[in-house]
């Protein structure tokens, strides 16, 4: 906040802890919290306009000593993938229906072994419930000549671009549904567990385009409405 280089005008603090930043920067407000991403539970349902990240990578990097670090805390890719779709999981609950959510990723080697990390992130976003909306090539560099020879002895290409996996959210999700499907991951958040129909919130088939003199109206106390056949 004394960075009168970086931030010359405009600023004030608002509020400081040991693991949350409040603060008017340049006009904006902005706050900033210290924590783990698959437990956002000081986020509500549906609140966020946008999402954009970029996540660890298995085993690659120096994330920090901190145990939930998922990049250097997983033995194996399939446990890393595992928790990286807890974090994708929260980010679906805190998003807004309709809204973006952007991922920029690579694919790596490790060991002799190439991962298609791209690829896997597409299919953890599609299995928690985002719809694919684009991909975007984003170029980070240009190759030198040193390192063009040792990618043509090894028959490799150089990663000269990364990955930005672009999703959204369905407009017509029941939000209820999702979070009793996941329940184990949300004891902290807002999901109303009492005096609720257990038939009500069984899973809904979703029928869209269809006549709907065929079909009846089900709801909730949130005005959360679907459709399913008759």
């Amino acid at each position: 906040m004394s960075s009168q280089k970086l931030f010359p005008k405009k600023n004030s603090l608002v509020k400081e802890t040991s693991d949350m930043f409040s603060g008017i920067l340049q006009g904006s407000e902005i706050e900033m919290h210290l924590g783990d991403s698959r437990k956002l539970s000081w986020i509500n349902d549906e609140y966020i306009d946008y999402i954009i990240m970029s996540p660890a990578y298995w085993d690659m990097e120096y994330y920090g000593p901190e145990p939930e670090q998922i990049g250097t805390s997983s033995n194996t890719y399939e446990e890393f993938l595992e928790k990286l779709k807890d974090i994708f999981k929260e980010c679906f609950r805190v998003l807004k229906r309709g809204k973006f959510i952007s991922v920029l990723v690579n694919d790596f080697r490790k060991d002799g072994k190439f991962y298609t990390y791209h690829c896997d992130t597409i299919r953890l976003l599609n299995e928690v419930g985002f719809i694919s909306h684009d991909i975007r090539v984003y170029l980070v560099g240009t190759l030198s000549t040193i390192f063009a020879s040792e990618l043509e002895a090894q028959k490799r290409s150089a990663k000269t671009h990364e990955y930005i996996i672009v999703m959204r959210k369905p407009d017509d999700i029941l939000l209820i549904n999702f979070k009793k499907k996941n329940s184990e991951n949300f004891s902290n958040s807002n999901f109303p567990s009492e005096n609720l129909e257990e038939n009500v919130y069984d899973e809904p088939k979703i029928v869209k385009y269809v006549d709907k003199n065929n079909l009846s109206q089900c709801g909730t106390e949130d005005s959360l409405n679907y459709y399913k056949r008759k």
